[in-house]
């Protein structure tokens, strides 16, 4: 799961005039807000990993050493390590999705505060960088705040996946 963290990279908006003073945004990577936000990410993400997701990698371990004991067919041996994967698999797709929707929430906010510069028309290139920097850290600072409350979303919809494979088992 550490692949998902790596991965959450945000691309922020910095803002220049041309000659005509016409008002241009660029991309470029706030280090300061990536970094803080990273972090946040990184500490929930970690949490859920040792509560909730390496105890589900364990399980399906023991499941699939499980599915070499006896005389099954390779065929059978295979299918059973697929079951005994898929909760895995799926807890992987729930963290893949909600990293992806945040990162898209973020990235939304962010063009929000470029269009908030674009709106005032503001004609100093300082005040304008200055008003978009401050949006920009006030989505940031809300990010890092809720990255607690997303672990806790994804642990949710975890928690649901499990009792719909349990249900699925028993039936």
């Amino acid at each position: 799961f550490s692949s998902h963290i790596c991965c959450f990279i945000f691309r922020f908006f910095s803002i220049y005039f041309d000659r005509k003073k016409n008002i241009h945004i660029s991309t470029h990577i706030y280090i300061m807000s990536q970094n803080a936000l990273q972090s946040s990410l990184d500490s929930a993400l970690s949490s859920l990993s040792s509560r909730k997701l390496r105890p589900l990698q364990k399980q399906a371990y023991l499941c699939s050493a499980s599915c070499f004991d006896g005389s099954k067919s390779d065929a059978s041996a295979d299918h059973c390590v697929q079951g005994c994967q898929a909760l895995t698999r799926a807890a992987s797709q729930i963290v893949q999705s909600e990293v992806q929707r945040v990162q898209e929430r973020i990235q939304r906010e962010m063009v929000s505060c470029q269009d908030e510069v674009r709106d005032r028309a503001i004609k100093d290139q300082e005040k304008a960088q200055r008003v978009y920097q401050e949006c920009g850290d006030k989505v940031m600072d809300k990010w890092v705040r809720k990255m607690g409350g997303v672990a806790k979303d994804i642990e949710g919809r975890i928690v649901e996946a499990e009792k719909e494979f349990e249900r699925q088992r028993k039936s």
